[in-house]
């Protein structure tokens, strides 16, 4: 297994993420996972390593059922809380 993110990294990941050109490639991942996976709306996906939660959200407005999971419970939190549990 990888390195899992410490309280720090989670909070300093979340914070890079934030920022306007982190956040396009963010975007872009996601626009392209989407592309990809083409899901209906109602089907169900699970998010393995979901991190903060990014790409999760973009799949709850795109109408899917999401499931994310993390080795890391502090990016778990972090996820939570952007998706009010």
């Amino acid at each position: 297994m990888g390195h899992v993110f410490t309280y720090n990294d989670a909070r300093n990941y979340n914070k890079w993420l934030s920022v306007s050109r982190n956040r396009a490639s963010a975007d872009l991942e996601n626009w392209l996972m989407k592309k990809m996976l083409a899901p209906l709306k109602g089907e169900s996906v699970l998010d393995v390593g979901c991190g903060t939660g990014a790409g999760l959200l973009a799949l709850l407005d795109s109408g899917l059922n999401v499931t994310g999971i993390e080795a890391s419970p502090y990016m778990i939190e972090i996820a939570s809380k952007k998706l009010n549990g």
